[in-house]
């Protein structure tokens, strides 16, 4: 990517360090068919990227961010439009740090998850914890079965 750089300070400006994986391996990764880094532009501004696992049946967002710069102009909700236009097919699903108003990052918590339900992902109720921090699986299914989600993981291992 001609951006690289710049991709690679988004990224580490977006996720906090702990939810960070090495670089190397996500470059790394990319090179399997089934995984894909994509960044976005307006004009030659750079705007976002997402970096995403597809399966027959899911697509699993792994990382999407929006340029501090440009955030609240809609980017991200034309990087999800993307995204549903190119894998129509796929259910998109996704894990935020769960709601939790004692949280010190609550209120972008709480934006995060507003955002994705603006952009027709919702909330499954269902949550997991991984390094101490809480997550809540998102789907773009309503009906969201939490085998699928499970099926998703064992098979991406499987290979």
């Amino acid at each position: 990517m001609p951006d690289y750089t710049a991709i690679k300070k988004l990224y580490k400006s977006s996720f906090p360090r702990k939810e960070q994986i090495p670089l190397w391996i996500l470059r790394i990764m990319v090179h399997r068919k089934t995984i894909n880094a994509k960044a976005f532009y307006d004009g030659d501004k750079l705007c976002g990227f997402a970096y995403v696992i597809e399966q027959e049946k899911v697509l699993y967002i792994l990382y999407l961010a929006v340029n501090n710069a440009v955030r609240g102009q809609g980017h991200g909700s034309e990087i999800i439009k993307w995204l549903r236009d190119r894998y129509p097919d796929k259910t998109i699903l996704l894990e935020v740090e769960a709601p939790d108003e004692n949280a010190d990052n609550a209120e972008a918590r709480n934006r995060r998850i507003k955002f994705y339900k603006k952009n027709g992902i919702y909330e499954t109720n269902e949550f997991f914890s991984m390094r101490g921090v809480r997550y809540e699986i998102l789907s773009s299914e309503e009906n969201f079965v939490r085998e699928d989600y499970d099926a998703f993981w064992k098979k991406l291992f499987r290979r």
